[in-house]
């Protein structure tokens, strides 16, 4: 009771910095850190830092660069998963969309969303980056890989990811299965809008 006391006490001295104070910090500590940023997230975010500050980018790359022992056998580790990956997608794709219980119109617009919405709308970005010259293209395969990017199905990664947690391993079996299959027949119209921007901006 009497620490209690004095955290209202201090609180209601500081006034309203004060209270704005312990509520961001009651609302950080009430946070699952661990399921917000799992090992997979905390990774990524730890590469692009790595990539973007060029003093931690020299340990790892460049002539001369002291950790590039460290960065050789990261790649060498990276080439290794790359061609395990194909095997594991053809494992979920032979079990088909399984057991799942997720409804059919939200597995529809999920697929529509990831195959159809996103590409279209990102690819107008692009266009539009690419009319106002907010970058330059230096060869016509860095701007194809931007935009083949954005019409892509999901990762297969996803799927290792559900099944680590135990948690939505069928309804992202599911939802795979269906986008692989649907991007037999959209992948092929985006890739040919792709080489008409192409052909237009390089």
């Amino acid at each position: 009771m009497g620490s209690e006391s004095k955290r209202k006490e201090k609180q209601s001295q500081g006034g309203e910095g004060g209270r704005w104070v312990f509520a961001v910090r009651t609302c950080m500590t009430n946070v699952d850190w661990a399921a917000m940023l799992p090992m997979a997230t905390q990774a990524a975010i730890a590469g692009v830092i790595v990539g973007c500050v060029p003093p931690l980018r020299h340990l790892l790359h460049g002539p001369g660069a002291p950790l590039q022992i460290v960065s050789d056998a990261i790649s060498l580790l990276g080439d290794g998963l790359v061609p395990a990956a194909i095997p594991l997608l053809g494992a979920v794709l032979y079990r088909g969309p399984g057991a799942s219980r997720l409804p059919w119109h939200v597995t529809a617009g999920v697929v529509a969303t990831r195959l159809l919405i996103q590409p279209a709308l990102l690819t107008g970005v692009v266009v539009l980056f690419l009319r106002v010259r907010a970058f330059d293209v230096p060869d016509p395969m860095f701007l194809m890989t931007m935009l083949l990017a954005n019409a892509t199905p999901t990762a297969i990664n996803l799927q290792m990811v559900t099944v680590l947690y135990g948690h939505g391993a069928e309804e992202m079996s599911q939802l795979l299965f269906w986008q692989y299959l649907s991007s037999l027949a959209s992948l092929p119209l985006f890739i040919r809008l792709f080489l008409a921007i192409i052909d237009k901006y390089t």
